[in-house]
């Protein structure tokens, strides 16, 4: 079974090392394998002496580091929808570059999706307060941001991310992709840190200003 994981980045390279460091220490073995797939959007530049010791690290039977990367900046959707067509896991998650994960993040979606489910949910804390934050398990989808989910290619299908949406295109995917509570799970694990004070210029922080508007033009 091979997990891949997707993580869009537009000038947020400096939060990436700690992410990649945190991966390359979760190599599996036996029938387990993982890919990493970095979209870079447009940025400014690429710092490739930055992950250039993990693309050795991550270099294993087990294991690679893809680098995707385009001159103009086409939005999140895009990335996350590249990343998709190039993935070959069996199960797919998403990261943010500038959030951070926990150190069995990779152990710990293997554990869940072995079990035969669809998707699985996972709850999160939220920095700089570290706060914990469970979904509302009442509803068929308990958190609109795709990082507390991992899912199986089945179960993703060919939906892609609405690449006309700057906010909202989390839940927009999700109403596509989870129809049903059947074949899911929902664990107690937590996997990923949201990290709202990183990025100063975060899509989210510019729409809630007043900023940018809800759809690309």
């Amino acid at each position: 079974m091979k997990l891949s994981i997707i993580i869009p980045i537009y000038n947020t390279w400096e939060w990436l090392p700690n992410i990649l460091e945190k991966l390359s220490n979760q190599i599996p073995t036996g029938d387990r394998m993982l890919e990493v797939i970095l979209v870079d959007d447009g940025s400014d530049e690429i710092p490739l002496a930055l992950i250039k010791p993990y693309v050795q690290k991550l270099h294993t039977p087990t294991s690679n580091l893809k680098l995707i990367s385009v001159f103009m900046n086409h939005g999140v959707s895009w990335a996350r929808n590249e990343g998709l067509d190039k993935a070959t896991g069996d199960i797919i998650t998403f990261v943010d570059s500038d959030d951070d994960i926990e150190m069995d993040y990779v152990e710990t979606v293997f554990e869940n999706m072995e079990t035969g489910c669809s998707y699985c949910i996972y709850d999160k804390y939220t920095t700089p307060s570290k706060q914990y934050y469970r979904g509302d398990r009442n509803k068929l989808i308990p958190d609109p941001a795709v990082y507390c989910y991992s899912f199986t290619r089945e179960c993703i299908g060919k939906e892609k991310f609405n690449e006309k949406l700057n906010v909202g295109e989390d839940i927009d995917w999700l109403q596509r992709v989870i129809t049903s509570k059947e074949n899911s799970r929902y664990t107690r694990d937590i996997i990923y840190w949201y990290c709202w004070h990183h990025n100063k210029d975060s899509l989210c922080k510019k729409f809630n200003s007043g900023k940018l508007p809800k759809e690309r033009r």
